[in-house]
């Protein structure tokens, strides 16, 4: 299974003082299907459904145009068509791999894989409002406990280069010690949940290409570097309108699909070709959870649809004791093949999509 280098830092000034290097250096396995997962996912933005083939075709080509496995060094290397592209193609692909080193870090490091837990796109959705004066901005993600506790706050960066420029780190580390708290509104049946100062956990997580004997310094690798400052700014969050915002893209692939029922570590999944060679779904009658009250409203025929229309209604409530209910949701070795999230949702690919990073399929 490919691994990822992960240098971790306790502060900022730890970073700064080291010029992103050393740090306690963890190894985390990262296989073909969870890159597929992570850069499918984060195509949805602002409640945007990616309903085109060439769209989704497009984003799940990002990791591959990237990123290459390299079997000597067990691990993810630049593939010359990123290291020669025009620097302003790399500059976005280099932005994107920062978006899915969050979702590593979060799923590997902090907890991110167990059943029930979110990590939430805030970007510039409708669902997240930051009170605060003027100038502050959002952190890029939220992540949530089974028990509906917002815990952590993320901002990616990236760089095609073998780190970031310090000034980077240093913007992303605004970006999350804007917030001093965090509301769920509507969490698990309760008016409100609070997160506030020394208890959101802050990371700014940043792409990059280490250097290696021998071949440059094109190895992929991530630095998770841990801010401590409180900021100012009250992060709201409507939970259940969040939740909704999350499934919606998989529950609309769902509804105009032909849905194969695929069981994954003893988990029945419902899936849907999406482009040749990559299957995404959700476990099993967690959509069935998600569109409970509107199901009751809706023709057969079109009830899924209607997914867009409740936001109050306490779904986020319901998924999570769903998925806290199931065994062998995110399980271990899964193979290069399968990605299962915590959220339940699951990316499937075929043995030559797994081939094309020059691994073997399982």
């Amino acid at each position: 299974m490919p691994t990822v280098s992960i240098r971790r830092f306790a502060s900022f000034s730890d970073y700064e003082r080291h010029n992103g290097r050393g740090g306690l250096q963890v190894n985390v396995e990262c296989s073909v299907a969870d890159l597929a997962r992570y850069s499918l996912h984060n195509g949805s933005y602002a409640g945007h459904i990616i309903r085109s083939r060439s769209g989704r075709m497009f984003y799940r080509s990002i990791p591959r145009f990237a990123l290459a496995y390299d079997c000597a060094l067990d691990s993810y290397v630049m593939r010359d068509d990123y290291r020669f592209a025009e620097s302003s193609y790399k500059a976005a692909v280099s932005f994107f791999l920062g978006m899915i080193g969050v979702r590593v870090v979060f799923e590997k490091l902090m907890g991110g894989s167990k059943s029930g837990r979110f990590l939430f796109h805030a970007g510039n959705r409708k669902q997240f409002v930051l009170k605060s004066r003027s100038g502050m901005q959002k952190p890029d993600f939220i992540a949530v406990d089974e028990n509906g506790d917002p815990y952590a706050l993320f901002e990616g960066k990236g760089s095609s280069d073998s780190g970031l420029k310090t000034h980077q780190i240093e913007h992303g580390k605004k970006q999350v010690e804007d917030v001093f708290s965090v509301m769920l509104n509507g969490a698990c049946g309760v008016s409100r949940k609070i997160k506030q100062g020394v208890d959101l956990k802050k990371h700014v997580v940043a792409s990059c290409f280490s250097s290696h004997s021998g071949i440059g310094g094109s190895v992929w690798s991530l630095c998770d570097v841990d801010p401590s400052g409180e900021g100012l700014g009250d992060l709201v969050v409507d939970f259940d309108g969040a939740v909704y915002d999350h499934y919606a893209p998989i529950v609309s692939i769902l509804a105009d699909g032909d849905v194969d029922i695929v069981t994954v570590n003893g988990v029945e999944c419902e899936l849907v070709k999406v482009e040749d060679g990559v299957a995404i779904g959700l476990v099993q009658g967690l959509r069935d959870v998600i569109c409970e009250i509107a199901d009751k409203k809706a023709n057969p025929k079109i009830r899924d649809k209607y997914i867009f229309e409740g936001v109050s209604d306490g779904c986020a409530w319901r998924a999570a004791e769903y998925l806290k209910s199931l065994d062998g949701i995110a399980g271990e070795n899964m193979g290069k093949r399968v990605s299962m999230g915590g959220d339940g949702i699951v990316v499937m690919v075929s043995d030559e999509y797994v081939r094309s990073f020059n691994l073997e399929s399982d």
